[in-house]
């Protein structure tokens, strides 16, 4: 009988010492948990939102680089249109010089194998030369007004001087004249080789 009631006391001791160290209750651990799970939950939304901004800043410099990489080329192009404009303004100015440098040495040309002949102004008697005289003839113009009258013979225009006189070489044969002004119009006549044939305005 004593031995059974010390057993008895004995696994009662064994009881309290049990309940004395057991664990902390279960809710106290599963509150912790959702901390924990609440915590992670805001880290990983964080991380989302830098991930989005980080893929939105790539997008945005692929689309600068993409516009960079269409303006070079586009830049490249008017370099290479512009060198061709100018290769063109070159050709067409080395086109102008030797235009002009080929009617320089036309006229060149053509005024030292010209004959030389006796130029008539109007205005001024200029008497045959003897070279002339032979197949010439020569119109003595006087002009009685005060002032300056215009004959124009085989259709050159000559201009006599006021109260004086104009000698004009003509070919032999038949020529016209008529002065400007004078209602009777156009007169011919006929000269012969040194003959010099008289014309009076008056």
């Amino acid at each position: 009988m004593p031995r059974a009631m010390n057993l008895a006391g004995a696994l009662a001791l064994v009881f309290c010492f049990a309940h004395a160290y057991a664990e902390p209750p279960e809710p106290a651990s599963k509150l912790t948990d959702r901390q924990l799970l609440e915590k992670l939950t805001t880290q990983v939304e964080s991380l989302s939102t830098r991930i989005d901004a980080t893929v939105n800043g790539l997008a945005a410099a692929r689309d600068a680089n993409s516009r960079l990489e269409r303006r070079l080329a586009e830049l490249e192009r008017m370099s290479v249109q512009e060198s061709e404009l100018q290769a063109l303004r070159d050709q067409v100015d080395r086109i102008r010089a030797e235009l002009i440098d080929a009617i320089h040495r036309h006229e060149t040309h053509h005024e030292a194998n010209k004959p030389a002949t006796s130029s008539l102004i109007p205005g001024t008697a200029v008497p045959p030369s003897t070279s002339l005289r032979t197949d010439y003839g020569t119109l003595h113009v006087a002009n009685d007004f005060p002032i300056p009258q215009q004959i124009v013979v085989n259709n050159s225009r000559y201009v006599v001087p006021a109260l004086s006189s104009t000698d004009i070489s003509v070919p032999v044969g038949t020529f016209t004249y008529y002065v400007v002004g004078d209602p009777v119009g156009v007169r011919t006549r006929t000269i012969t080789r040194s003959r010099t044939h008289p014309i009076r305005i008056y």
